[in-house]
């Protein structure tokens, strides 16, 4: 399956008739292969994207004391990011 360009009027349907010839240049001689069994569907163009709507104002907090973020997770280190981080604290204490 790949994708092909087709012009804007072809007409939505299947088509059951595609023949596909395919030439390979081996030692430079060129193979010749056609495959006479293919299949070429065209669908119809997709509708344009709607914008987004607005998201919703945020409404003020009844609560004076909200909820903190929780923690963003770090990611974990390799062990030769650890022995990268440890050289750098090295060379910044001397």
């Amino acid at each position: 399956m790949f994708p092909i360009a087709v012009e804007q009027a072809a007409k939505p349907a299947t088509y059951k008739g595609l023949v596909c010839q395919a030439i390979v240049t081996q030692d430079g001689e060129p193979i010749t292969h056609t495959l006479g069994s293919g299949e070429l569907r065209v669908d119809a163009p997709l509708p344009p994207k709607v914008a987004a709507p607005a998201p919703p104002q945020a409404t003020p907090s009844r609560n004076p004391h909200p909820k903190p973020a929780p923690a963003v997770e770090q990611k974990r280190l390799s062990r030769l990011e650890k022995l990268r981080l440890e050289k750098a604290g090295d060379k910044a204490g001397k």
